[in-house]
C-alpha cells in the first residue's frame, strides 16, 4: 500500500476519533451520561459498533467503552524516516474512523445539529430497511447496468439486465481497447488465458489454467 495513503488514512482517523471525544463529551456536559442514545424510528442499536463488536449502545455512558476501543485501534502516525508496513495499521484506522463517526452521527440526534437537513436523510428508519429489503428479495429493486462499451447493435434492448424480471443491480464488465479492435478479426490466436486475446477472461477458464499450475504434480 502507498505510504502516502496509509499517512493520509491514518492522520483521518486520529482527527476525527478527537472529533468524536470532543462531541461526547459536549453531549454528557448537556444531556448526563444516563441520556438516551438511538437513531429515531429505529429497532437497531447503533448498527457498525453492534454488528462489529456486540456492544449495546442505549445512553451516552456506553460509548465510554467504544472510545476505549477506538483509542486501542489507532495507529501511531506514520514517521518520516522509518517505514514499515501499512496495510494492518491502515485497516485498524480505517475500523476505529467508522466508530467515531458513529459516535458523532449518534450524538447529533441528542445535542444537534440535527443530521437531517438540506439533502442529508439522516439514518435509515425501519420502514425505509423494510421497504429496500422486500425490493432485492423478490427482484423489484431498480437496478442500473452500467456498460463502457458500445453495443453490438443498436437494437436489442431486450437483451439488456435492467429489461429482466430481476431488476436486482447488475454490472456489465466491458472489453479492453484491444479486444474492440480484435473484434473484426475473428481468427486472432487463442490466449493461453483460455480465450480470445484481449476479451475479458472467462472465471473457469482462468481456474482451471490456475489449478493446473499451482497444484502439485503426481510424481511417477
Amino acid at each position: 500500500m502507498s505510504r502516502i495513503i496509509a499517512a493520509a488514512a491514518i492522520r483521518g482517523a486520529h482527527q476525527i476519533a478527537q472529533q468524536a471525544q470532543d462531541i461526547l463529551e459536549k453531549a454528557v456536559r448537556e444531556k448526563g451520561e444516563d441520556a438516551a442514545v438511538e437513531f429515531p424510528n429505529t429497532g437497531y442499536f447503533i448498527p457498525i459498533i453492534y454488528g462489529m463488536t456486540g456492544h449495546e449502545v442505549k445512553t451516552l455512558a456506553d460509548f465510554r467503552p467504544v472510545m476505549q476501543r477506538i483509542r486501542d485501534l489507532l495507529p501511531p502516525l506514520v514517521g518520516d524516516r522509518v517505514w514499515l508496513p501499512y496495510l494492518g495499521p491502515a485497516l485498524d484506522a480505517g475500523m476505529a474512523t467508522l466508530f467515531a463517526e458513529e459516535i458523532i452521527e449518534a450524538c447529533k440526534y441528542v445535542i444537534g445539529p440535527s443530521p437531517v437537513h438540506d439533502i442529508w436523510l439522516g439514518a435509515a428508519d425501519d420502514v425505509i430497511l423494510r421497504e429496500r429489503g422486500i425490493e432485492f428479495v423478490d427482484g423489484t429493486a431498480p437496478g442500473l447496468p452500467p456498460s463502457s462499451a458500445r453495443r453490438p447493435t443498436p437494437r436489442r434492448p431486450s437483451a439488456s439486465p435492467a429489461n429482466s424480471r430481476n431488476g436486482a443491480s447488475t454490472f456489465l464488465c466491458a472489453p479492453t481497447t484491444t479486444a474492440r479492435r480484435s473484434r473484426s478479426n475473428s481468427r486472432r490466436p487463442a490466449s493461453r488465458w483460455g480465450g480470445k486475446r484481449g476479451w475479458c477472461r472467462s472465471a473457469p477458464g482462468l481456474r482451471r489454467r490456475f489449478t493446473r499450475w499451482a497444484l502439485p504434480r503426481a510424481r511417477p
